[in-house]
């Protein structure tokens, strides 16, 4: 077979399909493209990295100023609670609600300035017929709805209060006025106690004179 015969032979082979098919088994494989992701732009990965933290860190900082306002107002609600009480674990003053006329003035006044009633006494005798040990213990109970001298020392207490009067002036005054209505000759452990720890002092050598006893203004006769 000359030269042309097998240029002509190879032509014919190179144009059979099966050969084209063999050719490419044979021929070494080769990855297939795959589909070309569309490139971010530069530092769009921190981009987003950065706005999902904003937004997750934006409910925290939109919150946070109601938060704080949150516990302020709290707080001042706290402050004014304790500020109420004296910061002092008292018992709680009953409704005025439930009484009429005097007593309701009475109920009040004590449910304003407790801390202050807590420091006062009452001189009507109830710390020897109902054990009370201060005056707001006449309105932590019913006995403050039929004794005028708790209701007025109460009223008092407040008054005075809200004049930024001193606890010692507020005692001074309550004692001075009120005193005298104390319907028993001999002291109580309760005044004794009482007259100890008030603010005030009268001057050495200044003790009233002794009096009758009277008459006991609530409690048994």
């Amino acid at each position: 077979m000359n030269w042309k015969s097998r240029s002509l032979l190879l032509a014919l082979m190179l144009a059979m399909p099966d050969y084209a098919a063999g050719q490419a088994l044979a021929a070494p494989k080769t990855a297939s493209p795959q589909p070309k992701a569309h490139a971010a732009p530069a530092g769009a990965s921190k981009i987003k990295g950065s706005s999902s933290a904003a937004v997750k860190a934006e409910p925290s900082a939109v919150s946070s100023p109601k938060t704080e306002s949150a516990a302020a107002s709290a707080a001042g609600r706290t402050d004014a609670e304790v500020a109420q009480s004296g910061g002092e674990n008292l018992d709680p003053v009953l409704p005025s609600e439930q009484f009429f006329g005097a007593a309701a003035m009475g109920y009040a006044a004590a449910g304003h300035c407790p801390h202050v009633c807590s420091k006062l006494f009452c001189y009507c005798g109830c710390d020897i017929t109902d054990g009370h040990k201060s005056l707001l213990d006449c309105f932590t109970t019913m006995h403050g709805a039929d004794c005028h001298i708790c209701q007025e020392e109460s009223l008092m207490a407040l008054r005075m209060f809200r004049e930024d009067e001193t606890l010692a002036a507020i005692q001074k005054a309550v004692d001075e006025t009120y005193s005298p209505k104390y319907p028993f000759k001999d002291e109580s452990p309760a005044l004794k106690r009482y007259k100890s720890l008030r603010k005030w002092q009268p001057l050495i050598g200044g003790q009233p004179p002794d009096k009758p006893a009277g008459d006991v203004c609530c409690g048994p006769k």
